[in-house]
């Protein structure tokens, strides 16, 4: 784990050249005077930018083994949701009584259109 990638963010990166902890100013005098410039060089693994950081980030200590506790009896299954099935009442056509065909559905109206004679209707949802 490097510094996180300008371009894309992720800390898969390729640590080319660490950091100097003393960077000499503008004018090359000064080896004491720290810059704002960083002068590590790593390379992102993920898209392959080349970038310069100042310092590595603090590395996180590994979280400690947990121990899980010991179970004393297993809990019963849950019973399984129940699904009603939903029943979509059949539309007869007024004109001639044949079972129209649901064309569409907006909001809470359906429509419906008649194969044989072709009118329509609309129902609630």
């Amino acid at each position: 784990m490097g510094p996180a990638c300008p371009n894309c963010g992720c800390r898969d990166v390729e640590l080319l050249r660490e950091p100097s902890p003393h960077q000499l100013d503008g004018a090359g005098n000064d080896p004491d005077k720290k810059s704002w410039w960083g002068s590590g060089l790593a390379e992102c693994n993920h898209c392959r930018r080349q970038f310069h950081y100042k310092e590595l980030p603090a590395q996180p200590e590994p979280p400690a083994e947990e121990v899980p506790a010991p179970r004393e009896e297993a809990l019963p299954e849950p019973d399984p949701p129940r699904i009603e099935k939903v029943v979509i009442p059949v539309v007869t056509c007024k004109d001639c009584g044949a079972k129209m065909k649901i064309t569409s559905t907006k909001k809470a109206v359906r429509y419906h259109k008649c194969p044989t004679c072709g009118n329509t209707a609309k129902t609630a949802r």
